[in-house]
């Protein structure tokens, strides 16, 4: 049997909602489900039924800190099976193969993924497309795409 858990844990971003799956005897700790700033749009809120346990996220808030210092840009953490949309999955694995310090277009991942830009929403790291866990590794920055010279009117009108 699992039992949904959940911590908060200070960040440069703010506070953060850390919410994982243990297993009631199991010796894999915690394996985490989510992650998301409290209060943003499609972020998850803590449900009735849920257990406070600061205790279970002592890695995963170890390596956050880690990160934020600099000191790390991988992440090593469980994460829970069957979290997200076969969909999302694809654009999570496309993001976690995104080396630490690059950046890619949005249309760039759509097209890794095999979708139009308009298929893959912009959306932070933490739910990533829509309420999943973030994936093991590095936070890609997405690039930003120069904007375009206004197109010359044509002298000639037809």
């Amino acid at each position: 049997m699992t039992t949904t858990v959940y911590a908060r844990v200070e960040s440069p971003l703010g506070e953060l909602l850390l919410v994982g799956e243990a297993t009631a005897g199991g010796s894999c700790g915690v394996r985490l489900r989510s992650l998301s700033v409290p209060g943003q749009k499609g972020g998850v809120a803590v449900q009735d039924g849920w257990r406070y346990a600061p205790e279970a996220f002592t890695d995963v808030a170890r390596q956050l800190e880690a990160y934020f210092a600099g000191r790390s840009t991988r992440f090593d953490v469980p994460l829970a099976e069957g979290v997200g949309t076969e969909f999302q999955r694809r654009v999570w694995a496309v993001l976690e193969s995104i080396p630490y310090g690059s950046t890619v277009s949005y249309g760039e991942v759509a097209a890794r993924v095999g979708a139009s830009g308009a298929g893959v929403r912009a959306r932070p790291r933490g739910p990533p497309a829509g309420g999943g866990p973030p994936p093991p590794g590095p936070a890609p920055q997405p690039a930003r795409e120069a904007p375009q010279a206004p197109r010359a009117a044509s002298a000639k009108r037809r």
